[in-house]
């Protein structure tokens, strides 16, 4: 990461312009529409950083899988159909007409999220950055979905722009590192009352901040995150979580993903 450049603000491209950089179609320019083949895309974050002198802003979307015939007609999304990732990125220039141009984008990052849609992102936390030894660059962002039986569960979406191949004055290629949790809300499906205890289990939620640390000798940093709160301890039972007690996270480049460490 570069030191913040003197360029006035200027607001970036639109979820439209991400979109039709990146599946060449157009639509009615809004944050969702339907692209190639029934598929339909969708813009999911921006985030906006200087490199190498330059100010740059890369667009997050994802899109469904094409149907064709009666699978287009289908309603029903499974839990387990993720949506693709994508990206595209723009170069702020001084020409105030026109202050973005295109640089570049990737239609495949990996894929995540359920039932055909993304993950969304949580603008109640902010996302994270950590720079690569390498010069690449961790991208964490806070997100949270409800799952079933009421439980909302928090993570961050971990993304690498790694570095570039051939010039350290050009952006590389982002990729999808998987996510990682950062705790959980069942309130809207926990008991409430005595009468509820008797259906429902107890009410508990936690959440925790990622953390970047150093490994010596490796590119990518190990995650931790410290979760604080309560946890389901058993049948009816509640009990705190130990913030002392991190869950740390490690690139695995087999997987190119980050797992869990196994704790004792």
């Amino acid at each position: 990461m570069d030191k913040q450049q003197t360029l006035p603000a200027v607001a970036p491209p639109s979820p439209g312009d991400v979109i039709a950089a990146i599946y060449n179609e157009r639509g009615d320019n809004s944050d969702s529409y339907e692209v190639a083949n029934g598929a339909m895309a969708t813009f999911w974050y921006g985030y906006e950083f200087d490199f190498a002198g330059k100010r740059y802003y890369t667009g997050f979307a994802y899109s469904t899988a094409e149907k064709y015939g009666k699978d287009k007609e289908e309603d029903f999304a499974a839990p387990d159909e993720q949506v693709t990732l994508s990206q595209a990125t723009f170069e702020r220039g001084a020409d105030p007409a026109q202050p973005w141009t295109f640089y570049g984008a990737q239609p495949f990052l990996g894929e995540f999220g359920g039932y055909e849609r993304g993950p969304g992102v949580d603008q109640a936390r902010k996302a994270k950055t950590f720079a690569t030894a390498g010069g690449g660059e961790i991208l964490a962002v806070p997100a949270s979905e409800s799952i079933n039986e009421g439980i909302s569960a928090y993570y961050y979406e971990i993304f690498l722009r790694a570095p570039h191949e051939d010039e350290a004055t050009r952006l590389g290629p982002w990729r999808y590192l998987s996510s990682v949790d950062a705790g959980g809300d069942n309130a809207a499906g926990c008991a409430t009352d005595p009468a509820d205890a008797k259906l429902l289990p107890p009410c508990v939620k936690s959440a925790g901040e990622i953390v970047f640390e150093t490994i010596a000798g490796q590119d990518l940093p190990q995650i931790s995150v410290a979760l604080s709160g309560t946890q389901i301890a058993g049948p009816g039972k509640v009990g705190a979580l130990d913030p002392n007690k991190p869950q740390h996270y490690r690139y695995d480049a087999k997987d190119q993903a980050y797992r869990p460490v196994a704790t004792n």
